[in-house]
């Protein structure tokens, strides 16, 4: 495969299927259960399947393994033939990772990506050298050979595919992988090699100090640019982490779930996303490791843990280690009484009203509320676009929003009728854009204005788990208004009552201050 090759592959990626999210989404919300982001997996994978019931039961996990020229730079405690050893032991089912899959109902493949020597028996052949050059030196490998790999893992998940696997998970294997990983890392995201980089195993601060500065001087050579992802795998990375950004690749292109093992995963999931973003869909958190840059790499990737067990062992035992999570969560999804069958009224979300005059800081408070609350996150815009100008600022607004991991859903009119992506915490901004639109638009509800917003707030409730809502304090000036004005206002004036009503915290914002007249800002 060629770079151009892989480009145009790469363009084939499909976008997540919002139907088969949303009803997804539709059945947990019916269900008597609060598994809070399990339920949000289950959804994910429905969107990336395209299934609202997905099946995960025949699974694999695929240890890749590589040789680093970097280890001849003495950043780690052991030599290059751990690798083959653990290689091996894979092949014979005796490693940690083979235990743990075994109790999963999870098979195990070992790959072969690029280690010294001959070729180990019982794994599959992908090799594309003896181990990556030195990158003290220069580049770790040519980009072919990035290519290669990366051409490599697409093919490993194409072919379970066809097996029958309907998930995957990643694993890694390969002296040294911590050191091109946090080089990686360090390049893509911008940040220093110091933060970046952690004792791998148990490295002594002497060894720590050899492996910052072997990265450093890495770096320093190859001069590798983060606006070329390729680049940079190619200048700081390994074979396996190429291959298993391939994986990632392969599981957007055939929509089937991959699920992050730990630090190393994460980074080539990170090279993945940055090569074709509409490959996020395919990336399934597990756990986070103990190395210091984890909670960075999966922060970019926005992606949040199952696990958090200070696992550090690699080979694919924290993605393995979540998979009974899946059949749980599968389990509920599948089996658990509803709401209607139970006899029990559905949780209503936490409501919150945010009021305040123009430019009093109301926006901004609420926007504050959403950021502190557990993710994800879902902007419900109410803003109608008449003419390019306008459609430029909602395209600005999204793009600021989406740095800040809000999901945007454009709700001009009708909150009645709008689906959620998926629970969690919902800013609807604001009623007093969707009171007008619904009141003049000829599609929206025109007299039936503050019953039909009413509705869609109650339906809100019954989709999220925090809901907040920012409006428009009217009649605090006293003035005296006719007409359409009035008509508006007193329109907006029995949403807010009817609202402040419903709710659990009612805050009003004067001059960026916010003062509660209902219940209390809490956690």
């Amino acid at each position: 495969m060629t770079e151009n090759e892989l480009k145009n592959l790469l363009a084939a990626v499909t976008p997540p299927d919002e139907a088969a999210r949303a009803a997804a989404h539709a059945h947990w919300a019916a269900l008597a259960k609060p598994l809070g982001r399990l339920e949000a997996m289950v959804e994910d994978a429905a969107a990336l399947t395209g299934n609202p019931v997905p099946d995960v039961s025949r699974r694999a996990v695929l240890v890749l393994c590589a040789d680093n020229g970097v280890v001849a730079q003495d950043v780690s405690q052991t030599d290059a033939s751990v690798t083959r050893a653990v290689l091996e032991n894979l092949t014979v089912r005796r490693t940690s990772v083979c235990r743990m899959a075994a109790a999963a109902h999870c098979d195990v493949v070992p790959v072969d990506m690029g280690i010294a020597g001959a070729p180990v028996p019982g794994a599959a052949d992908c090799r594309i050298a003896a181990g990556t050059a030195d990158f003290t030196t220069g580049p770790a490998m040519t980009r072919a050979q990035a290519v290669q790999a990366i051409a490599a893992g697409i093919a490993l998940v194409r072919a379970q595919k066809q097996s029958g696997a309907q998930l995957l998970a990643t694993g890694e294997m390969g002296i040294g992988n911590t050191t091109t990983s946090s080089a990686v890392a360090s390049v893509l995201l911008g940040r220093p090699v110091t933060e970046m980089t952690g004792r791998g195993a148990g490295l002594s601060d002497a060894g720590l100090h050899r492996k910052i500065d072997a990265i450093e001087r890495g770096i320093a050579r190859n001069h590798p640019d983060a606006a070329d992802p390729l680049g940079v795998l190619a200048a700081l990375g390994g074979f396996d982490i190429a291959g298993l950004c391939g994986v990632f690749l392969g599981g957007a292109l055939e929509r089937l779930p991959i699920v992050m093992d730990g630090f190393i995963s994460g980074v080539a999931a990170l090279c993945a996303v940055r090569l074709c973003p509409a490959a996020e869909k395919a990336v399934f958190a597990s756990h986070v490791s103990s190395e210091p840059a984890a909670h960075i790499v999966l922060d970019a990737l926005c992606k949040k843990p199952l696990i958090t067990a200070e696992l550090h062992l690699g080979e694919g035992t924290g993605a393995v280690a979540s998979l009974p999570l899946w059949d749980m969560a599968l389990a509920v999804y599948n089996g658990c009484y509803s709401f209607a069958e139970g006899g029990i009224t559905p949780y209503p979300a936490v409501l919150t009203l945010v009021i305040g005059g123009a430019a009093s800081g109301k926006s901004a408070y609420a926007e504050s509320l959403c950021l502190r609350a557990p993710l994800p996150r879902t902007y419900l815009a109410t803003m109608q676009v008449w003419d390019a100008e306008c459609a430029a600022r909602v395209a600005k607004h999204r793009a600021m929003r989406a740095e800040k991991q809000f999901i945007t859903v454009e709700c001009p009119l009708h909150l009645d009728r709008v689906a959620l992506p998926r629970r969690g915490t919902v800013l609807l901004e604001d009623l007093g854009n969707l009171a007008a639109n619904e009141l003049y638009d000829p599609d929206g509800a025109g007299t039936e204005t503050a019953a039909a917003i009413l509705r869609g707030i109650d339906k809100m409730l019954l989709q999220c788990d925090n809901l907040i809502v920012v409006s428009n304090e009217v009649f605090s000036g006293g003035a005296d208004y006719a007409g359409d004005t009035d008509r508006y206002l007193r329109a907006l004036a029995a949403v807010n009552n009817a609202a402040a009503a419903r709710a659990d915290r009612v805050v009003r914002v004067v001059c960026g201050i916010p003062v509660y007249y209902k219940g209390s800002e809490g956690p």
